[in-house]
């Protein structure tokens, strides 16, 4: 089986359980996948394999488990520590427009 990184930031539970269930669906596919927070993955997310990133906001933060990844990400100087990393995100988020385009 080929190697896949999940990570995830999750302070409800929600992207975890995204993560864990991606997992899963991938892994008849040909692929063993290994999940974690996106904290894990601080100055090593994984190259030479696909890497999926899951997380939702609170407020315009991340969660709790992705907090450090967030700043290492703001601080990073070029993107020499990211070449070679190929990913795909899904953002999850409250779904709902009420009250922000003005109905």
């Amino acid at each position: 089986m080929k190697p896949m990184t999940v990570l995830y930031g999750s302070n409800s539970g929600t992207c975890e359980a995204l993560a864990q269930s991606l997992a899963r669906v991938v892994s008849g596919k040909g692929f063993r996948a290994q999940v974690e927070p996106l904290d894990l993955a601080v100055e090593k997310v994984p190259k030479g394999q696909p890497v999926i990133l899951t997380s939702s906001s609170y407020e315009g933060q991340p969660p709790d488990n992705a907090a450090h990844f967030f700043q290492w990400l703001q601080h990073l100087e070029g993107e020499s520590q990211l070449e070679g990393v190929k990913y795909a995100t899904y953002g999850c988020g409250n779904r709902k427009l009420e009250g922000h385009l003005g109905t």
